[in-house]
Parts: structure tokens; C-alpha cells; sequence
């Protein structure tokens, strides 16, 4: 079992568990440079996903190295992190320049068309990381902006506030 991981300001680690060996997936700057990769999301055929923040796009990398730009289309990506899956196999995203949640279906490995999913209730603020609950029916955001976590019920799209803002030390 491999594990990808987002390191460093522009490249990217690959991390075997049974063998314990690290690899830098070398050439990708070659083919797709990566500018402040933020997160990275694994899919079935171990394709790793990665926002590329800065340049406004999401990667694709092959479990061979070879790198791809998804072609998006109905959504402007800016600043695209927080990548995750719903039950589906859907592409949910946060984008942290415009402070909006992106829904992405592919049709194949690099093209995906994309829709806004609006919330009500909550403002999104420099947006970071998303993540489902295990049923799919609840979505949880981090705000940055406002050092906030929102709870969102995935059947109204409405937000509530999941912590109060208690710091533990």
C-alpha cells in the first residue's frame, strides 16, 4: 500500500507503507509544475489528486509519475484544496480564494465538470479542508478565516456552527 503525501512548496512524496520507502514522484515539474499544493486525494486506481493552489488547478498524477491538468469545466477553481469523495465517487472541493464548495464529476481521469454548492446559514471564510461523516450525510468545513468548523447537512445544504471557538492547550 502506497500513501501520497503533499511536502514542501512544490513537490510531492509517495510513501510505501510495507517497505517503508519514500520517493519523490521525480519529473512532475517537467510536465505540470505544482505551485503550494495543498491536499491530495487518492482515488480506486491510486491516481493522486492534488489542488495546486497558486495555479489554480487540480493534478492528477498517475501511480507511474505522469502528471495531468483536470480540465474543469462550470467552475472557476481558485485555490482549490480540501479535495475528498462522497459515497458516489464524486470530487468535492473547497476553493479558499473565492470562498465557495465545488461539487466535480469526471467523466474520465482528467476532465470533470463542476457545479457551486451554496450553504445557507454560514459564511464561508478562506475555506481549507472538507470532509464527510461516514454516512455522506454530513459535511464538515474548516474556516480559516474565522478559526471555525461548519457542519453541513448534505440533504438542505444548511450550516450550522460545529464548535464554539473553545482552545485546548
Amino acid at each position: 500500500t502506497s500513501i501520497s503525501l503533499v511536502a514542501g512548496g512544490s513537490y510531492l512524496l509517495r510513501i510505501t507503507i510495507a517497505t517503508n520507502v519514500v520517493e519523490v514522484y521525480n519529473g512532475i515539474e517537467n510536465q505540470v509544475p505544482l505551485n503550494n499544493p495543498t491536499s491530495v486525494l487518492l482515488d480506486g486506481s491510486n491516481n493522486a489528486y492534488v489542488g495546486n493552489s497558486i495555479n489554480n488547478k487540480i493534478v492528477v498524477i498517475d501511480p507511474n509519475a505522469n502528471a495531468s491538468n483536470v480540465s474543469v469545466t462550470g467552475v472557476v477553481l481558485e485555490g482549490p484544496t480540501g479535495l475528498t469523495y462522497d459515497g458516489t465517487g464524486n470530487m468535492y472541493l473547497v476553493n479558499y480564494n473565492s470562498n465557495t464548495l465545488c461539487k466535480l464529476t469526471f467523466s474520465d481521469m482528467t476532465t470533470a465538470t463542476g457545479v457551486y454548492i451554496d450553504i445557507s446559514g454560514v459564511t464561508l471564510f478562506k475555506p481549507t479542508d472538507i470532509s464527510f461523516d461516514a454516512t455522506y450525510s454530513k459535511m464538515y468545513i474548516t474556516n480559516s478565516g474565522t478559526d471555525q468548523v461548519f457542519q453541513v447537512d448534505m440533504g438542505t445544504n444548511v450550516g450550522t456552527l460545529y464548535n464554539v471557538g473553545l482552545y485546548a492547550i
